[in-house]
């Protein structure tokens, strides 16, 4: 398969998806969506970068394997970043990502880089389960996380600046959109008890994210605890509050 093949925006195998031959390009703009952008240069000169935790670089090597450009870290900060700059593989990506942005933020940054490189941009499509654009957006701005105050409750959440987006991701699969005055932004909420389709999307299209991943198949082993009620036992209490310090220590 050849390095920047787009896969098939239907649901195929987990194998398929995972496959570290391919890189998805709903899930390229899912993870554009929350931490990347195109910028336009005074001479008309396009550029795309994603900035991420440090903690997080391999997946912007794994992006770089695939697309080219750099991975440089972030001078005083925590952060590193991928970026391109060639016309070549930059039309490309303008060409493959036609009508996959969520974000009013990246939709209009996109719209000024064709107009650069003369493509004329699509409708948006609508935000679905049968590709993998949330799980790109869920692998920048995602968490899992579980809460002892609250009986061990495990969640997934969102944090981003468009509430529109959050609304729609609630709408598909449930769960509550809240203010969060503390950065002036929004957070998708859900219980991971209460719906398990969210978790089973993750598994079918890959975070492409090790940190995330494994945070993925910690709430997955937790959940089994709960239905096996070790959380109602005295005995097994150690074990969970255990369980939950090491989940937290590895919070990205």
């Amino acid at each position: 398969m050849k390095k920047n093949q787009i896969i098939n925006s239907k649901r195929g195998s987990s194998e398929t998806l995972r496959n570290e031959t391919c890189l998805n390009y709903h899930w390229f703009a899912g993870l554009l969506d929350a931490d990347g952008g195109f910028y336009v240069s005074r001479d008309r000169y396009v550029s795309c970068e994603i900035t991420m935790h440090e903690k997080e670089v391999q997946t912007l090597h794994w992006i770089k394997r695939h697309l080219g450009g750099s991975v440089t870290p972030r001078i005083k900060k925590k952060a590193v970043r991928w970026r391109i700059h060639k016309r070549e593989p930059i039309e490309l990506l303008l060409q493959n990502l036609n009508g996959l942005f969520q974000t009013e933020r990246l939709t209009l940054q996109y719209e000024k880089a064709c107009v650069v490189s003369h493509i004329t941009p699509k409708a948006r499509e609508p935000i679905s389960l049968n590709n993998a654009w949330l799980s790109g957006f869920f692998c920048g701005d995602g968490s899992f996380s579980i809460n002892k105050a609250a009986k061990f409750q495990p969640s997934v959440s969102i944090s981003q600046k468009e509430k529109h987006v959050l609304d729609r991701i609630a709408l598909l699969v449930g769960g509550n959109v809240y203010p969060d005055v503390s950065w002036n932004g929004w957070i998708w909420w859900m219980d991971a008890r209460t719906d398990r389709e969210i978790l089973e999307y993750f598994q079918t299209f890959s975070l492409q994210n090790t940190k995330k991943q494994a945070r993925l198949k910690g709430i997955i082993r937790f959940l089994g605890y709960l239905e096996r009620g070790l959380h109602r036992d005295p005995r097994s209490q150690a074990r969970l509050h255990h369980f939950v310090r090491v989940f937290q220590k590895e919070q990205v």
